[in-house]
């Protein structure tokens, strides 16, 4: 019986940490995020990058230092 707690105990916050994960858009030149850097300063652990199609130059958008468990995903 303890057992079983603790696996629904786990699960559920599993469950909770997925639910808050934000998917933040990065489009070159526009907002909320115009570069790679806008966004991974507004991410927190889990959340996701996803960029748009298109070519990232310029110093925001290079020499980023990557916040642990953000995942970085194209469109």
């Amino acid at each position: 019986m303890k057992r079983l707690i603790t696996i629904c105990f786990l699960a559920l916050l599993v469950a909770q940490g997925l639910a808050q994960a934000a998917v933040l858009p990065v489009e070159p030149g526009k907002r909320p995020y115009p570069t790679i850097r806008s966004a991974m300063n507004a991410a927190n652990g889990g959340d996701i990058i996803e960029l748009a199609p298109g070519v990232y130059t310029g110093p925001d958008n290079r020499d980023i230092i990557f916040t642990y468990g953000v995942t970085i995903k194209s469109r």
